[in-house]
């Protein structure tokens, strides 16, 4: 562990390959592509102690001290905080490898988060989802399967996520110092008038202010941006919003949304969206937890049946209320029209039916492992098999989970016919 803190204070990614008195070198990642690699689930070991415990069930927001052993190597103190309620069954976790060594990293990353697989049969829903969003050319963070022991307790079966911060910023947008922030649930967009404080934090969450634009300079941009969808007539919004909004990356992210049936999204419950507001004030949508993906989402913001979410119109692919930065694109004729180009783009390319079970057979393969060892989930290892295949559980429920493949087939023939049908 000393030799860890040290190596980390000189500069060097902890992601470099460390030697104990007692074992062979560690196989570490030495950067973020190899510690996202998808062809290997990485151990995460996580301990702390009774102290520690008790602060974290009483703040879980606040990060306290926990020991990390990575596929068996023993790395410095870091920082662990839940997110959510850390008294679940299987919670969700964030790790903070500077929390209390400034200069330590993990393979250059200060954060990553460990997500639960929770209604999810297949385990790889997050995972798969995002490397589709990443390969449809929209923004979304990199992601891979871990088997996670706290205290002992597990192993479970998580997906190892990247955090969208100021590292993710500069490696996909080659700058970190706008302003950037993350939708909590309601967070719709509609304009309700100038004043900044009917727009709460505790809804337009602003994160690591302390690095850039301030929230009194910041939110007053992104109010902007809501009064052009609220208040411009076609033509001026045509003409206005590109300087405001990076329009095929936006458009990109949101058809594959819409295939994706993530309506806990900002498509429906207003939620798990990150937005920047880069230094010339336009804005970047940021795509973040696609658990509830592949039609799986039957929350009370839109309340759709399994059958309502596998025929969801892409071209109408709201629910819950008005959603103005998809009501004012989807409804501009010509920015329609590139959203289903865009949509017909994507149907031939990452989400073809042949790509899609490609990528399926190999995260299942992954998945395998997790699926037979996992001890904190709902689901077993045959119903992890039979999830790819069929819905869960067989029948018509209107809440059933839909099998990965039978959606894939459904969602190519709702989004042709859509595209078929025309505007």
């Amino acid at each position: 562990m000393r030799v860890a803190r040290h190596l980390s204070r000189l500069g060097l990614a902890l992601g470099a390959v460390l030697a104990t008195a007692c074992g062979p070198a560690w196989d570490a990642p030495t950067d973020a592509d190899g510690l996202f690699d998808p062809g290997r689930v990485r151990s995460f070991e996580l301990v702390v102690d009774s102290q520690a415990w008790v602060a974290l069930l009483l703040a879980p927001t606040e990060y306290v001290e926990a020991e990390l052993v990575l596929d068996g190597q023993r790395l410095a103190p870091i920082g662990l905080r839940a997110l959510g309620n850390p008294r679940e069954d299987q919670p969700a976790w964030r790790l903070r490898f500077d929390e209390f060594d400034p200069e330590l990293r993990l393979a250059g990353l200060k954060r990553v988060n460990l997500l639960p697989p929770r209604g999810d049969p297949s385990l790889v829903r997050q995972a798969l989802g995002l490397e589709l969003l990443r390969q449809a050319g929209a923004l979304a963070p990199r992601a891979a399967l871990a088997e996670v022991r706290v205290n002992g307790s597990g192993p479970g079966a998580y997906s190892l996520v990247e955090q969208v911060d100021r590292r993710f910023l500069a490696d996909r947008l080659g700058e970190k110092n706008g302003a950037l922030f993350q939708l909590e649930r309601g967070g719709n967009l509609v304009y309700l008038g100038d004043d900044p404080a009917l727009y709460p934090d505790s809804v337009y969450q602003q994160q690591g202010e302390e690095e850039s634009a301030p929230r009194e300079r910041a939110l007053p941009a992104l109010i902007d941006l809501m009064r052009l969808l609220a208040l411009a007539p076609d033509d001026a919004l045509g003409m206005t919003l590109p300087d405001m909004l990076a329009v095929d990356e936006s458009l990109r992210l949101l058809a594959a949304l819409a295939w994706l049936g993530q309506l806990d999204s900002y498509l429906g419950t207003g939620h798990h969206q990150y937005l920047y507001l880069d230094r010339h004030g336009r804005l970047h949508l940021i795509a973040w937890d696609l658990h509830r993906g592949f039609g799986n989402y039957h929350g009370p913001s839109c309340g759709l049946s399994t059958d309502e979410l596998l025929a969801l119109d892409p071209r109408r692919p709201t629910c819950g209320g008005a959603r103005p930065l998809v009501d004012r694109l989807l409804g501009h004729p010509a920015l329609r029209a590139r959203y289903l180009e865009l949509l017909a783009e994507l149907l031939d390319g990452p989400l073809h039916p042949a790509r899609v079970q490609a990528g399926l057979e190999r995260w299942r393969a992954r998945a395998r492992v997790l699926a037979a060892r996992d001890r904190l989930g709902e689901f077993d290892a045959q119903q992890f098999e039979d999830s790819f295949e069929a819905d869960w559980p067989a029948g018509d429920n209107p809440a059933r989970v839909p099998g990965l493949a039978p959606f894939a087939a459904a969602r190519q023939e709702i989004c042709r016919r859509a595209l078929a049908d025309g505007p």
